[in-house]
């Protein structure tokens, strides 16, 4: 009988493991870290001036509706060639806003990584319409490299990326 509990115990750790996901929102910083993943955005996400987020190779990171991940401090997305970050969607028929980079710190970087189905929002001139899935502004130095960028859109300019007066 004890046996069988313990076997019970053991199979229900293993398949609440496999469907673990961690909810977010708001001001973020540290690790979103694999064991965690996927990582459900439910309102708008932000890395705060001075703080720092790192996202581990193989995190997805998935949002419920049109929300943004917006950087004022330091991203480091850097999947792996055969391990990339999944930026999309929760379920179809639903966008996101985009990795929207504000005055970041230098040498932020999104690196192999895929990003599908963002769609800012907002009028054709409008600053909320740049970019689909990465727009940035006044940053110095980002690292933008072997991504894959589908199913994207603007309404502004840029389906995939927008940079202003970026170098």
């Amino acid at each position: 009988m004890y046996k069988l509990i313990f076997i019970f115990i053991i199979i229900s750790a293993f398949n609440l493991s496999l469907y673990a996901q961690t909810q977010v929102s708001g001001s973020q910083s540290g690790t979103w870290e694999f064991d965690d993943s996927p990582f459900i955005v439910v309102d708008d996400i932000i890395v705060d001036e001075n703080e720092e987020l790192t996202i581990e190779p193989g995190v997805e990171v998935l949002f419920e509706d049109s929300y943004e991940l917006r950087v004022e401090g330091h991203l480091a997305a850097v999947g792996e060639e055969d391990n990339t970050i999944l930026f999309s969607i929760v379920e179809e028929d639903i966008t996101w806003k985009g990795i929207r980079f504000f005055e970041a710190d230098d040498e932020c970087s999104i690196t192999y990584c895929v990003l599908e189905y963002a769609k800012p929002t907002g009028d054709y001139n409008d600053v909320d319409s740049r970019g689909g899935a990465v727009y940035a502004e006044d940053c110095d130095d980002l690292i933008i490299n072997n991504n894959i960028f589908r199913f994207n859109e603007s309404p502004g300019q840029g389906g995939a990326a927008t940079f202003y007066h970026c170098s």
